[in-house]
């Protein structure tokens, strides 16, 4: 058997996540399932190698996560009348987490720094409303792409209608970008 530095567990992981995705329609989760299952009876080392060298990646995604959905949540959560009793507790006491709306965070730079609202600046705040502006305008055109493409394909399937060259070509003159790279 191999030893933990001898094996590109990288290359043999993405191997396997390559041969366990049909070429057809599938459900990501479902697919993720079934390979860990298989890997966890025929391959354990695999599972476990990729996964130590992936541990960075993996908790940074559930840390941004978490982040996001408290964010998420208390949008949808708090009412004004809440958030108005909260702030005017906030302007009694000058604590920011009586306001639970200003322990929330956003990313406030472009090295993916998280800040919580009670700390962020007037730039912070700036960096915010250009990512969520330029999270509008993608997808204002990804969604002028995708009605063009309904109209275009209607009841049949996209290759019955227009080749990939096509495809790629419509993406481009509505977003103004290639098309991203596959998955």
């Amino acid at each position: 058997m191999t030893s933990m530095t001898d094996r590109d567990y990288l290359a043999d992981m993405a191997e396997a996540i390559e041969a366990a995705v049909p070429d057809g329609d599938y459900v990501a989760p479902i697919v993720a399932a079934e390979l860990v299952e298989q890997l966890r009876e025929k391959d354990p080392e695999l599972l476990a190698g990729w996964l130590d060298l992936r541990a960075a990646v993996f908790l940074a995604d559930v840390i941004a996560r978490r982040s996001n959905g408290r964010r998420q949540a208390a949008r949808a959560h708090a009412p004004r009348k809440a958030f108005g009793e909260a702030a005017r507790s906030f302007g009694g006491s000058g604590d920011p987490v009586t306001l639970a709306a200003f322990t929330t965070e956003y990313v406030v730079n472009g090295e993916n720094l998280r800040r919580r609202v009670a700390d962020m600046t007037g730039a912070d705040h700036q960096f915010v409303a250009g990512a969520y502006a330029e999270q509008k305008a993608t997808a204002a055109l990804l969604e002028k792409f995708h009605l063009a493409v309904a109209k275009k394909v209607g009841v049949r399937r996209t290759a019955e209608v227009m080749g990939e060259e096509q495809y790629a070509r419509l993406y481009q003159s509505i977003t103004r970008q290639s098309l991203p790279a596959a998955a």
